[in-house]
């Protein structure tokens, strides 16, 4: 039984509801990462300071090695890993160094 309604939970989400459903999940995670990494920004001394304050607010990072791409994820959210690039041009490596 437990099978089954995984199943069908899957399925449900690639109909146009689930689509949708995704997609403003996504935009609330992004809106969420904006925020509070550029809260972040303002306060932070430094790269370390920077990374400090991410991990005490709940958001993870990671460095895609084929691209060298950071990849922010939220504890607090569902946990999607968002690509830097996705936040925007202030939030790739380069626009916050």
């Amino acid at each position: 039984m437990l099978g089954q309604r995984k199943k069908m939970e899957k399925k449900k989400a690639f109909t146009y509801a689930g689509i949708c459903a995704r997609l403003s999940d996504n935009a609330q995670e992004q809106k969420y990462l904006r925020k509070t990494i550029t809260g972040i920004l303002r306060s932070a001394t430094g790269m370390a300071d920077f990374a400090d304050k991410l991990k005490t607010a709940g958001i993870e990072t990671k460095v895609k090695k084929s691209t060298e791409q950071v990849l922010y994820r939220s504890t607090a959210l569902d946990g999607a890993w968002v690509p830097e690039d996705a936040l925007g041009s202030e939030f790739t490596s380069e626009g916050i160094e």
